[in-house]
Order: structure tokens, then sequence, then C-alpha cells
């Protein structure tokens, strides 16, 4: 519970306006609005602006997205006694291999108006904070984590079962990769390793979720495919998954990243590797039971070590798992949230 009853009563006045049902929306507004009113709060959730919210309202929290007519609501507001909450969850300007990248980089200049103008600025990680506080004064870091329904959902998904379901004998070993589209020559760069564990492996499988890496030379038959999911069934599908891999550029927009798949791949209870770059070394650092690898020669040798060992693999997701549900789900202390509703409380004074 809030201990700040101003910062509190700000939740029920204001509003979150998600742009699309990615799991952006749902780490950073989604499931925080479920854990506040779980603890007896009414924030509200909305897809379309609407004037009579600005009448009702007092906090109106905005993400990712960014043009002109937010620039100029941000105006409008400022003399208000209202603010607006801008919401960042990655570096403001996607690499060139990036779909939007054109989209992004042409609101660029809209975007950083908009977090300029912002009352406050939250992102998931202090690594975006710090490439961006020259814009701003007032960013606070929000982690992501998941409200606790999502453990209720996973409740009957046993890997066993849900191998049995995708057609798979339980001595398989899964490999899986739950990366974006664009980020497919991430993954292309353990095609040599890949290819030769899967002549040495025949036990040997790779889930996918929506794009396929064709550049591989994997038996179809051994590829589980899932089609794009809503976020919920996808954490399920996720239990096939004994090994999850995390290949990955050393870029400034992954730096900036907070490294929520390996919190995904543990509720999964797989044994995950990741490539050794910021968040995941930091995620390591921080006690997170999960494996890094930087060369091709490393990623080969811990994959090779975790398909031979079945404990050692069972062992490690198992940690993971712990690790998840211990570190990255809302309880009853939320600091962050707290300091940054004290702040918002004292700006609305």
């Amino acid at each position: 519970m809030l201990k700040n009853g101003t910062a509190a009563q700000i939740l029920n006045d204001a509003y979150f306006f998600i742009p699309d049902a990615s799991p952006s929306s749902f780490y950073r507004f989604v499931f925080p609005l479920r854990y506040f009113r779980q603890k007896g709060y009414h924030p509200r959730l909305a897809a379309v602006i609407q004037p009579s919210y600005f009448e009702k309202g007092r906090a109106f929290f905005f993400q990712r997205v960014a043009d002109r007519s937010l620039f100029d609501l941000s105006l409008a507001i400022r003399d208000q006694p209202r603010a607006m909450i801008f919401d960042l969850d990655t570096y403001i300007e996607p690499p060139p291999y990036h779909p939007n990248y054109n989209f992004y980089a042409s609101m660029r200049p809209y975007l950083e108006m908009v977090i300029q103008s912002s009352t406050i600025v939250t992102v998931p990680t202090q690594r975006l904070k710090d490439e961006i506080k020259g814009l701003n004064e007032n960013i606070f870091v929000l982690p992501n984590k998941f409200s606790l329904e999502v453990l209720e959902n996973l409740k009957d998904g046993k890997k066993e079962d849900l191998k049995k379901e995708a057609g798979l004998t339980n001595n398989s070993v899964v490999l899986g990769w739950g990366g974006a589209p664009f980020s497919l020559h991430e993954l292309a760069s353990l095609e040599k390793v890949l290819n030769r564990l899967f002549e040495k492996f025949n036990h040997l499988y790779f889930a996918v979720w929506g794009g396929e890496p064709n550049f591989q030379r994997i038996p179809r038959e051994k590829i589980v495919k899932f089609d794009f999911l809503p976020l919920s069934s996808y954490f399920i599908s996720l239990g096939v998954v004994d090994i999850g891999l995390i290949p990955a550029e050393n870029t400034l927009f992954n730096q900036c990243k907070s490294g929520r798949m390996s919190y995904e791949y543990g509720l999964a209870k797989s044994a995950v590797i990741a490539q050794n770059i910021e968040p995941y070394k930091l995620l390591a650092e921080n006690g997170a039971p999960i494996n890094l690898a930087e060369t091709e020669e490393e990623w080969e040798e811990k994959l090779v070590e975790l398909i031979k060992d079945d404990e050692k693999r069972a062992n490690e997701g198992q940690k993971l798992n712990e690790w998840v549900k211990e570190n990255c789900f809302f309880r009853d202390e939320e600091t962050e949230w707290e300091e940054f509703l004290t702040k918002l409380s004292e700006v609305l004074e």
C-alpha cells in the first residue's frame, strides 16, 4: 500500500493511455494498473482521448509514441493543476534495421519536445535515464514488473504437458527464441553454432514465435513454430522451452533495455544464455541466475553443457523462476512508485 495518502489519491484521478496491446503497453501501464487496482485504487486505462477526461482527471500518462498533438497537449495543461507523464521504454531512436526506423527518426524532434515539456518522464532502466537526462530534470526509473495474475495464468502450464501438446517427447531439449522479427539478424549471429548443434543432437528442437529463422539448416520437423499470441498465452507457450536464447548486438538501443526477455524465460522455468552486454550483465551481477556468453565459442560451450546435462538445465530454470518471482513482481512495498507519485503530488499541490 502507498504510504503517502495524497500520492495514492492521484491514482484515482489518473488516466493511462495505451497506443496498442503490445508487451510494452502491458509492462509499462497494464501490469502496474492491475496491481494498483488490487490494492483498492482506481486508475483508468484508455485508448482514445476524450475531452471529458481532462475535466475529471489530474494526471495523464502517455507512452512511447509522441507527435505534435501530444506536444500541444503538454503545453495546454502546463498552467493548469494537471500533469502529463510520458513513459519511454526504449531509447529515443531505434537502430536502422528496425522496420519503423524511418517513422521514429522523423518523429524524434517531437519526441524530444514532448520529453522536455512533460511534467515527469518515466523509464524502465537507469541507463535509459542517463541517456536522456539532459531533456528533463524529472525522470524516474520504474522497473518492468509483472502483476500477480500472471502467475495464476501459469499454474497449469507444466513443461511436460506443454511439450506433449506440441508433439514433443519428454526427453526432447527445446531451444527457444522469443525475439522480434526485426531482431532475426541477432539470432543469425548464432547460425553456425546452432547448425552444428542440430547436426550433433537428434533430440534437439527449436521454438520460435512469429518470425522463422530460414537462414539456418534446421530441419523443418525440428522447428516448433507459434503464431503471434496474446501476452498471457505467449507466457504459457514459453513453457516448452528448456534453454532460452538472448543473442544481442552491443548497441545503445539494446543497452537501454530492461532485459525482460530473461524474466519471461524465468516464468517458464527455462535456463537462459544471454549476450554478455548491459542489461543482462547487470541482471547477473544482481543475482539473476543466467549464463552470459560473448564469443561464438562461449555460446557453443554453454549450450552443449546445458543440452547434455538434464539436471543442471532443470536446476537453472527452477532457480531463475524463483529469482523472477522474488524480484520481478509487484509487492506490497513499491519504493520506486512511492517516490514517483510523491513527486507528482508535490507538483500538483
